[in-house]
């Protein structure tokens, strides 16, 4: 009797062990499509001439408020990420961040920091694989400013022939009147890019604009 209790005892945590690795792996093959990965990187700035806020009329909210609200995601969530820390809650888990060595357009980055036309909101990149229009998801992301206010949207890839990245952001600022007075605006970025892969790709507007650069990568989940 006491070597079966003892037998039981060893095999209890070799069966939980079987068991973790067995769940890794049918993880892994659910993930593992054959679809070709891409990581894509974002480095989001603010034009600072004050002549690009005067070309279109911008909605205007009401006195010192930026209170408002962004429309509901167009597609179903990859998670949620808060740009300013870099922590992503994911909904699944195929989505990687990508480590800052890995990124393409760091010198941009550096190059507007030092300029007095442009300043870099938020720099990022990750790793997901192209799915198609139908059954890509969107990246929630926020950024609180300095000046309390957040921004706040969706990023989505897809992929067809060719690459789309799709923007739907909302950048709450100023529109300074003649006495130099703060009238609340939010600036969207709302459009959508058609990319080759390995390519450098600005995203242009008046006030919120981007480089957008996707490269092919190796999938994670293969050896």
């Amino acid at each position: 009797m006491k070597k079966y209790n003892l037998l039981l005892l060893c095999l209890t945590p070799c069966y939980r062990t079987l068991i973790i690795l067995l769940a890794g792996l049918i993880n892994q093959a659910a993930y593992s499509d054959n679809k070709q990965w891409y990581q894509i990187e974002v480095l989001a700035f603010e034009h600072l001439q004050p002549q690009w806020r005067e070309h279109e009329l911008w909605e205007k909210r009401p006195h010192n408020s930026f209170e408002y609200d962004i429309p509901p995601p167009p597609k179903p969530l990859w998670g949620s990420l808060d740009l300013s820390t870099q922590h992503l809650m994911l909904d699944d888990p195929r989505l990687h961040l990508s480590a800052k060595k890995d990124y393409k357009l760091s010198y941009y980055y550096k190059k507007m920091r030092a300029s007095k036309h442009y300043k870099p909101v938020f720099h990022t990149a990750w790793k997901q694989p192209g799915l198609s229009f139908k059954q890509s998801k969107s990246l929630h992301v926020s950024l609180p400013l300095e000046n309390g206010n957040i921004l706040a949207g969706y990023l989505s890839l897809s992929r067809g022939r060719f690459l789309h990245l799709a923007f739907d952001l909302y950048y709450p600022g100023c529109r300074y009147d003649k006495n130099n007075a703060c009238q609340s605006v939010v600036y969207p970025l709302k459009t959508s890019r058609k990319m080759r892969r390995n390519e450098l790709h600005y995203v242009d507007s008046p006030v919120l604009a981007a480089l957008v650069y996707a490269s092919p990568v190796a999938s994670p989940y293969t050896k």
